[in-house]
């Protein structure tokens, strides 16, 4: 009967290991998306900030827009 247990308990023992791991691996990956899409959002941030730096003169400049465009907006 002990040898049965034993078998259960090390099948266990291995199946809970193997979880463990899986756990762990989605873990850091959730980890490591979550740290991808802030650093995208301190770049949206930062080039949002330069954008508005630009004077209106040289966005309307570069923008092909014409006059009359502009004014329909």
């Amino acid at each position: 009967m002990s040898k049965k247990y034993d078998q259960a308990i090390r099948s266990l023992k291995a199946e809970n290991a193997d979880l463990k791991q899986d756990l762990k691996e989605a873990t850091d990956g959730d980890m490591k998306r979550r740290l991808a899409e802030a650093q995208l959002k301190t770049d949206y941030i930062e080039l949002e900030r330069t954008l508005h730096k630009i004077p209106p003169e040289i966005v309307f400049r570069f923008s092909g827009k014409t006059t009359e465009q502009e004014r329909s907006e």
